[in-house]
């Protein structure tokens, strides 16, 4: 998903794998053209608030805080792409099933004109970390440039065909999270 392949003699962009009722060129866009950053400031309880530190590492999600202190930060809603900005390497990348707010070390994505879920798991793969860290500053705290970030290409299909995908594609995860609890709950009876 996302690699397209520009091999076509008129320079037309298609995937090289696709669902067969699908056969509409692709068009390649910077991450730019497809979402922006959110700012502001907003204040909400701590339980509806994500920071690099509660934030899981290889494309895990977060985990909430407990904690209903108000605390204050970046605004997001529901179907942002959250990236922490600090040691990119970490893949700590969450699509928000919540609005809340973030520390300023951790960079709301929000979809302009794409599927929210398309752009996620666009966002969640290697191919976007090793671009993110081609352009790191820093070398003990590498941070990720936010110019260079949204320099980032994307395939982008119909929206009819991003929601397919991304469908697709949530079921896997769907599927994953719950034979990880499955494994988990093995591993309990055989402790037990």
């Amino acid at each position: 998903m996302g690699k397209v392949s520009s091999s076509n003699s008129q320079g037309v962009h298609v995937p090289k794998l696709r669902f067969p009722e699908f056969n509409e060129t692709w068009e390649l866009s910077r991450l730019s053209d497809i979402s922006y950053y959110q700012t502001g400031k907003d204040i909400v309880p701590k339980s509806k608030y994500v920071s690099t530190e509660n934030m899981l590492q290889n494309f895990a999600g977060m985990e909430p805080y407990k904690d209903e202190a108000i605390v204050s930060g970046i605004p997001f809603a529901s179907g942002d792409v959250l990236i922490a900005n600090i040691r990119p390497y970490l893949k700590k990348i969450w699509k928000a099933n919540f609005a809340g707010c973030c520390n300023t070390d951790v960079l709301v994505l929000h979809s302009a004109n794409i599927n929210p879920d398309y752009l996620y798991y666009n966002i969640a793969r290697e191919d976007f970390i090793t671009h993110v860290m081609s352009g790191v500053k820093g070398s003990k705290m590498p941070r990720g440039d936010k110019t260079q970030i949204l320099e980032y290409k994307v395939g982008v299909p119909t929206h009819k065909e991003q929601q397919k995908i991304a469908s697709i594609l949530s079921l896997l995860d769907n599927r994953i999270v719950k034979q990880r609890q499955l494994i988990e709950a093995l591993k309990s009876y055989k402790r037990g």
